[in-house]
């Protein structure tokens, strides 16, 4: 499965590993734009899942370790699940089959690798995006949105608030969306963040 960018890269080298490995792809599934920080709200992975589960597929091809998952938790968990139930988990870009001990060896490093540079990057992020905050920057492109609202949106999910949780506020405060709607969903916030998320990380991943 592929996730996040550079997508028709990572199809091409799933598909060229299983082409050298004379393995069948019963598909190929995209989570296209979102994070391998989490497994929650992966539709893709779920697909995924499914099918080995249900013994439609023998394993998941990945590209990277951080494409399947940068939290350790959740990637021992998925491992754990592939061994017990006998389908494989394999990491196209350098050969490594989690069904053997040292596969699974290399690819927990990998994975504790991938959670701390996650853990970095979220807290460089975090730390570029409340110094605009303190000093009155605006963020990249002008929304649509409210400057005091852009502003209460990104000081939220700074201080580690969810995206359901800042639209929930955002509605029981009154606040309409650009579009003049009463509903604020996670999708409508993190429209309104990703402007200020990609400034913000441009400048983190410079520091």
């Amino acid at each position: 499965m592929a996730s996040g960018g550079g997508l028709d890269d990572q199809e091409a080298k799933i598909r060229s590993f299983a082409t050298a490995r004379g393995v069948e792809l019963v598909g190929i599934e995209v989570d296209g734009g979102v994070s391998g920080t989490s497994t929650d709200g992966r539709d893709a992975l779920a697909r995924a899942l499914e099918l080995v589960h249900s013994g439609q597929a023998d394993g998941i091809v990945v590209t990277k370790i951080d494409r399947l998952a940068r939290s350790v938790a959740d990637f021992s968990r998925l491992a754990a699940d592939a061994k017990r139930e006998g389908w494989t988990l394999a990491v196209s870009e350098i050969g490594l089959d989690l069904s053997t001990s040292n596969g699974r060896l290399v690819a927990g490093i990998m994975a504790n690798v991938a959670e701390w540079e996650a853990e970095v990057i979220a807290e460089r992020t975090a730390d570029a995006m409340q110094a605009k905050i303190q000093t009155g920057t605006r963020y990249g492109r002008k929304s649509k949105v409210p400057a005091v609202v852009v502003d209460r949106i990104v000081a939220e999910r700074a201080a580690g608030r969810g995206l359901v949780a800042i639209g929930e506020g955002l509605m029981a405060d009154g606040i309409l969306t650009s579009t003049g709607r009463p509903v604020w969903h996670a999708s409508t916030v993190k429209q309104v963040l990703t402007t200020a998320e990609l400034d913000a990380y441009a400048a983190a991943r410079r520091a």
